[in-house]
């Protein structure tokens, strides 16, 4: 489905959900509302479905945490045994919400790709999702960073220093040790710049043992490079083993 929903009521997918294993949709809240009212989106509605990409624009909609918490869970319980999820949300302020999502929901520990578009995760948002999502192999969303002018170099610097403690911590305490993830990808965001998201990169590989990759949204030498130059830091001298098994371009 790429159009808005031609029916006012679950027309299309009578006869066809317990046997569907790939279903894309692209939504405004009015098919949203009127295929949520119709059953489409209950619980376990898709046994075999494997793949799930969901585009919903919600630019302009008034905030509803009701509504949020609601949008949060469809694409998370409607498919039990489901392993690739798109998730394309535009305009989307419910992130509080899909965080308790993920944490509620058991059966996503077999999801293997997960894309996350509209929604940009800080560092520790990032690494609370990975922690329901044992079995994921690829992730692909917008980082969000701390940005900093030229002139602020010190705060930068102070900045840097206390994610370094925080990611000593969490290494110590072995998060993310049995992560299973291998590929990430950083789309293309107004809240991310190449050197705090190369940070970012930095410390999610240090984690993960099994990264191997992690690029941007598309082939960028600056990400790279910044990548390359921040990973020989002294800030990270005690992981440089680690980080330089990382390809910051392709996969090995």
């Amino acid at each position: 489905m790429t159009h808005s929903y031609p029916f006012t009521n679950d027309a299309l997918f009578r006869g066809n959900s317990t046997y569907m294993q790939h279903l894309a949709m692209h939504l405004d809240v009015i098919d949203l509302l009127i295929l949520d009212r119709s059953g489409v989106f209950e619980k376990n509605k898709f046994a075999k479905l494997s793949v799930l990409d969901l585009d919903i624009n919600l630019i302009d909609q008034p905030f509803n945490l009701e509504f949020g918490q609601r949008i949060s869970r469809i694409p998370l319980e409607i498919a039990p045994g489901i392993e690739s999820l798109r998730l394309k949300f535009f305009g989307f302020p419910y992130k509080e919400s899909l965080q308790s999502s993920f944490a509620s929901l058991p059966a996503l520990r077999q999801l293997k790709y997960l894309t996350g578009i509209g929604v940009s995760l800080t560092f520790m948002e990032t690494i609370g999702i990975l922690g329901y999502l044992p079995e994921l192999s690829q992730l692909m969303f917008d980082p969000q960073t701390s940005d900093y002018e030229e002139e602020d170099f010190e705060a930068e610097e102070v900045h840097r220093a206390k994610e370094i403690q925080l990611v000593d911590q969490l290494y110590l305490d072995k998060v993310l040790s049995n992560s299973a993830l291998k590929h990430v990808i950083f789309q293309k965001s107004s809240y991310a710049d190449m050197n705090g998201a190369s940070h970012f990169a930095c410390q999610l590989a240090i984690l993960c043992p099994h990264v191997t990759c992690i690029r941007w949204g598309y082939h960028s030498s600056a990400f790279d490079s910044c990548c390359k130059e921040n990973a020989a830091d002294s800030l990270y001298s005690a992981y440089k083993t680690r980080l330089n098994d990382v390809e910051w371009v392709k996969a090995k």
